[in-house]
């Protein structure tokens, strides 16, 4: 079969499936073909005129039926010419792609397995002694205080980071660590990568496990950083144009992000690596989580 028609040079057979149903397209189309009824659409001033298919004449004819004001889901585009016993819609119009359905997963190891790469990347080294369904009915109990702290560092250029989150009774529920991209890499953006990794692991197990997350601390001894982080979760914009030059701009941005969907969530400077003047049996929670 020609995929041109001869006379009026149009396709005369479409060579895909649509991607998008009719209510998601930007145009507006005349003729919407429903295959679950069998009904041909025309748009009219007072709304949607219904034509049922006649097989003795293999047209569509009008029907008595009242006019819609809204097309079903399962129509869409097709056109449409006048024959002398009805309407035909010339075959070869294909019906709407079907959208595959997303797998459930079945763990939540599956659920970070199947997220974007750089979110595999920043929780590939988890490590916890609980299963996350434990954690997370941990972390809805106010009363166990949760906190969290993150360090970064630096070395030959690469950035790595790290960080712990414990209860108020010291038990440790889980820990994350992994490498920093970037250019220039600096301390600062290594810690900023620590940050966003605790935020994306509590933002995943909220998301999976239905989670109302109890007010959590995190903890980090870059004083920039978490000054930075509380000022820009209270903007709609940055404050300052020259602030998009800054080299850690997408990781601060994805952290500032996901900082306003948990607002459970408060951030507080550590004076770092406390344990070198003081025992460490002898420090607070929060600077032995710095350790």
């Amino acid at each position: 079969m020609p995929l041109t028609c001869r006379l009026h040079f149009l396709l005369a057979l479409l060579t895909a499936l649509w991607l998008h149903p009719h209510e998601k397209l930007q145009r507006v189309w005349p003729y919407n073909f429903d295959p679950t009824k069998k009904r041909l659409f025309f748009r009219t001033p007072m709304g949607f005129s219904q034509h049922r298919y006649n097989r003795h004449c293999k047209g569509f004819k009008p029907t008595v039926q009242r006019v819609i004001n809204t097309l079903p889901q399962s129509c869409y585009p097709v056109e449409c010419f006048e024959g002398h016993y009805g309407f035909y819609v010339p075959r070869g119009q294909n019906n709407v792609l079907e959208e595959p359905r997303p797998l459930t997963p079945a763990c939540f190891k599956e659920f970070l397995d199947s997220q974007p790469d750089w979110s595999r990347e920043m929780l590939g080294a988890l490590e916890s002694k609980f299963f996350y369904e434990e954690i997370a009915s941990k972390l809805r109990q106010s009363q166990h205080h949760p906190s969290s702290a993150c360090d970064g560092s630096v070395a030959n250029n690469q950035g790595n980071f790290g960080w712990s989150m414990n209860l108020n009774n010291g038990t440790t529920i889980t820990e994350g660590s992994g490498p920093a991209y970037g250019s220039p890499m600096d301390s600062y953006r290594a810690e900023a990568y620590g940050k966003c990794s605790i935020l994306r692991f509590l933002f995943l197990l909220r998301e999976y496990c239905d989670l109302t997350l109890a007010p959590t601390h995190v903890y980090c001894d870059n004083q920039a950083l978490v000054d930075h982080v509380n000022e820009a979760r209270e903007q709609s914009r940055p404050q300052y144009p020259n602030e998009a030059l800054k080299s850690s701009l997408d990781v601060l941005q994805a952290v500032v992000r996901l900082a306003k969907l948990l607002p459970q969530i408060t951030f507080h400077h550590i004076k770092g690596h406390q344990n070198g003047q003081v025992a460490l049996d002898k420090l607070s929670r929060p600077a032995k989580l710095n350790v």
